[in-house]
């Protein structure tokens, strides 16, 4: 079903239009894009993710030390605690905490609230924006 509706919205552009209507089968506007190579909607752009926002690589305290984590101080989110949100728009903090220690010696950032998380894994190595 997710492959479907991004092939309809992304690569045919048949997204609802303002009246439930298919975009580009009901007459919507497309334009050229000369980065993409290809039309596009009216009002659409390109942007790299960076021009959207800071990327921040995660890391992970040492788990050898007890002393790094614990239950209530420093939310912290894990590759893991994101794939066990699934379905949900939120997510505050995760089976863990860090605490100042474990936050210093893994340079750790504190992300404002609403920032966006992704997770990608490349070879056999998991990455945490």
């Amino acid at each position: 079903m997710a492959k479907t509706l991004y092939d309809y919205w992304f690569v045919q552009f048949d997204f609802p239009d303002e009246n439930g209507k298919p975009y580009k089968s009901s007459g919507g506007k497309m334009i050229w894009n000369e980065i993409l190579k290809r039309e596009i909607p009216e009002g659409w752009g390109f942007q790299t993710i960076e021009e959207l926002g800071t990327i921040v690589g995660g890391s992970t305290p040492s788990k050898a030390s007890e002393e790094n984590f614990s239950k209530n101080d420093i939310p912290w989110i894990t590759p893991k605690d994101l794939s066990q949100n699934i379905g949900n728009k939120f997510i505050a903090r995760g089976e863990f905490d860090v605490t100042e220690k474990g936050f210093k010696e893994a340079s750790l950032n504190i992300l404002p609230a609403n920032s966006v998380f992704d997770v990608i894994k490349s070879s056999n190595r998991l990455f945490s924006y």
